[in-house]
């Protein structure tokens, strides 16, 4: 296990300098990066901003978009002794607010002009009193403003460092292993985020944990499209690729996430609950839509997998299926060299867990806390589900007191702990082979036979039908109370197929058939789990980021999705002929 980044990573640049480090595309193409160039980037870009001012002790606010340059200067800032704030490029102005309250940066560098007004707001505003230099990345639109803060960032002559590995070295020789390195916070899933300080013992822990459990190094090809203001994602997938000698491979953006796991295939992937039900809901739709002998294949697999899930059991994919159907999917979603595919966050839809063990493919839960920088504890064989018991990853402990799951080790923050403990506010038991985790201690809500589920259990549920895409369970005033999000794709078609008619997505979802689908949907899963809902809203818009009913890294806030329009039921409907009508009007 390593004490801080630093010293795998001179190591990497010195034994293994031609080695691909990072991958990245931009403007379409691919670009590599190799171990020597990447540390000599970090080098010239510590040195750089060393030389402008920027030091030890400095707060330093990232809000940049998940690319190369993101990475660089994470790791420059935190090597000159820097404290790192990252924040999202997409956070709405107030989470950024409240994210940054918490030890006001002193120093910001933005990607480019909407993040800079943001930041020159809250500055306006007094709500980053030390500000003294906020770099930017783009100029565009920015070079023209008249703040004194604003500089672009300073020039970076890589070429300089001759030395890359010696020089990485002696800059890390002054810092101290215990002193923080980067401040996060908590995913504002269940309440308003809470400032997490990791130091760089810390982020070392949780990098060299996952390194061990799974196996990374030299020949892995790691991806990574979540903002690396995670650390989860710093943890878990960033640092680790980095660390091991494995390729970090960093997508254009979120939305050719997909293009680019056909074009690099993947060795190790680590999904976020919606992301993977996403594409398997996806290519399941695809499948019942192909035509001819390869479509009554598909079809018919389709089948069979709804089978599995209709009689709880795992599909135990034949060898005939996994030549017919899995091979070719899976290529097809770029998961055919996938060593280790890994989902962590809220509990993800069974039906989404089925489809990839029936490609062939396990979809291995993790269990991640921002407090821990990381990975706690992860699956390592066998079915994945609600049940499925995770073992604590290397240099982690776990414990239950009083129905609650704890943790210690060196990956855990101090500042979050007590007396070594970290106490995750997670239900759990201890079962022979490991862990079960079950939702938030107190979300549980009672079941018709007397017995309980969580309300994280219950959304996931609900997940599984192909016409949800996002559900929120909670209780309210004894009230069970479900908020759900209709997969548009889906209901669209749906609709068409039926011949309804609609304008727009509102229109779509109002349709009294359209209620009925859902709340058919809500109930049949419901039913699966013996709970009663009392109540079944349906939301008006998809959620997002931008309006802060998803965190960055795509979980639901609960408090804004339950407190998010929704579509009153028997609402008018605007069909075609209404509307042009009216227009003529």
């Amino acid at each position: 296990m390593f004490e801080t980044i630093w010293t795998p990573l001179a190591a990497r640049a010195a034994d293994a300098p031609d080695s691909v480090a990072v991958l990245q595309k931009r403007f379409g193409l691919w670009t590599a990066t190799t171990s020597a160039e990447l540390i000599a980037r970090v080098v010239a870009t510590a040195n750089a901003l060393r030389e402008d001012g920027v030091d030890r002790g400095d707060v330093v606010a990232l809000v940049l978009a998940p690319h190369e340059d993101r990475v660089v200067i994470d790791l420059a800032v935190q090597l000159i002794g820097g404290l790192v704030v990252g924040v999202p490029s997409n956070t709405p102005l107030p989470r950024v607010r409240h994210l940054l309250q918490d030890g006001p940066p002193t120093v910001a560098v933005v990607q480019g002009q909407a993040a800079a007004d943001g930041i020159l707001e809250l500055l306006d505003d007094g709500a980053l009193p030390g500000l003294r230099r906020m770099y930017y990345l783009d100029p565009a639109g920015v070079q023209e403003y008249a703040s004194p803060v604003l500089a672009p960032f300073p020039t970076i002559d890589a070429g300089s460092v001759t030395a890359p590995s010696t020089a990485m070295t002696a800059l890390a020789d002054e810092l101290d292993p215990n002193a923080i390195a980067a401040r996060t916070t908590t995913s504002g899933t269940f309440a308003l985020p809470t400032s997490v300080l990791l130091s760089h013992v810390n982020l070392a822990a949780a990098a060299s944990a996952t390194i061990e459990a799974f196996d990374l190094g030299p020949g892995d090809r790691v991806m990574s499209f979540r903002p690396m203001s995670d650390p989860v994602e710093r943890g878990a997938t960033v640092y680790p690729a980095l660390l091991s000698g494995a390729t970090l491979v960093l997508p254009e953006s979120r939305a050719s996430v997909g293009q680019a796991m056909v074009e690099i295939a993947p060795t190790y992937l680590h999904l976020t609950p919606r992301f993977a039900e996403e594409l398997a809901t996806d290519v399941r739709l695809r499948m019942q839509a192909t035509s001819g002998l390869k479509g009554m294949v598909l079809r018919s697999w389709n089948a069979r997998l709804r089978a599995a899930v209709e009689e709880g059991r795992t599909p135990q994919p034949s060898g005939l299926s996994r030549a017919l159907v899995g091979r070719h999917v899976l290529g097809k979603l770029g998961l055919d060299q996938v060593r280790w595919l890994l989902v962590s966050g809220t509990p993800i839809a069974p039906e989404a867990v089925a489809f990839y063990a029936a490609l062939g493919v396990t979809l291995r839960r993790a269990y991640s806390m921002a407090q821990v920088g990381g990975f706690a504890m992860a699956t390592t064989a066998g079915t994945v589900g609600w049940e499925t018991a995770m073992s604590p990853v290397p240099g982690v402990e776990a414990g239950v007191e009083h129905g609650e799951l704890v943790l210690r080790g060196p990956s855990v923050s101090d500042d979050a702990a007590t007396d070594g403990w970290l106490r995750t506010g997670d239900s759990a038991e201890e079962v022979d082979d490991g862990f079960v985790v079950t939702g938030r201690v107190g979300d549980e809500i009672p079941t018709a036979g007397g017995g309980s589920v969580t309300a994280q259990q219950v959304a996931a549920r609900l997940r599984s039908s192909p016409y949800i895409r996002e559900a929120v369970v909670a209780v309210e005033d004894g009230f069970v109370v479900a908020v759900v999000e209709a997969a548009q794709a889906t209901l669209s078609r749906w609709a068409n197929g039926k011949g309804l008619r609609f304008t727009t997505a509102r229109s779509l979802i109002a349709l009294p058939e359209s209620q009925e689908l859902l709340r058919r949907a809500v109930d049949t899963a419901a039913g699966r789990l013996d709970v009663q809902l009392d109540d079944v809203r349906v939301l008006a818009v998809p959620l997002s980021v931008a309006d802060g009913t998803l965190t960055g890294t795509e979980k639901p806030v609960w408090d804004a999705v339950l407190a998010a329009e929704v579509v009153p039921t028997g609402a008018s409907v605007d069909t075609p002929t209404d509307a042009a009508a009216r227009a003529l009007k």
